[in-house]
């Protein structure tokens, strides 16, 4: 097992040009295994929770790293869902692979006054690697929305690159259930994210 620290800044659909970003291929080549001979050939990142200029930042290591700044629900409003899509491209050698999504640990921040108990935060994680799918959810309670700050894991069973690596693309949805009345904001900060390398 290996593991690599890689740190990307996202803006939108397209990679702004910055010395962090100009750097990433040298952080993750100098990291990685060096007989993975792994490459980062793309990043982008789309979707109502990550809009125009808004960024997310990856921090790739044993467990990566994913925050956001835009991922925020105003459960008052029509419109109570928020999405973020980030695809990442990752070039390995033939015989190296890596897995991403066992496990999410979700952090986040509510200031809801609800107008039920059964008033409730979903926020959905779902991997993808070609036609393989992980999905997790952690519910966030109308109780615990009420208390600031809150943090819980979603388990998934992953997907793992073929040999040579690929792309994945990870989707994170903050949806608000409530029969209405309810008032206040709930986001998603951060995720930290299971990702690791491995050798056939």
């Amino acid at each position: 097992m290996y593991t690599s620290t890689i740190l990307l800044s996202i803006f939108g659909a397209t990679v702004i040009a910055h010395p962090i970003i100009d750097n990433i291929a040298t952080v993750l080549l100098s990291t990685a295994p060096p007989e993975a001979k792994a490459v980062l050939k793309s990043v982008k990142a789309t979707g109502t929770g990550c809009p125009g200029f808004n960024s997310a930042l990856f921090v790739y290591q044993s467990n990566a790293t994913a925050a956001f700044d835009a991922l925020i629900v105003d459960v008052s409003q029509a419109d109570k869902t928020k999405t973020c899509v980030a695809t990442v491209d990752i070039g390995l050698a033939d015989g190296w692979r890596y897995t991403v999504g066992k496990s999410t640990r979700i952090r986040g921040y509510g200031e809801v006054l609800a107008g039920s108990s059964a008033d409730r935060a979903i926020i959905s994680t779902g991997y993808t690697i070609g036609s393989s799918m992980s999905t997790s959810a952690l519910s966030v309670s109308a109780n615990d929305l009420s208390k600031g700050n809150f943090a819980g894991e979603a388990v998934g069973k992953g997907v793992s690159s073929a040999s040579g690596g690929g792309v994945f693309t990870l989707e994170t949805s903050l949806k608000f259930n409530t029969k209405g009345g309810a008032t206040g904001i709930v986001t998603v900060d951060s995720e930290d994210i299971a990702f690791e390398y491995s050798k056939y």
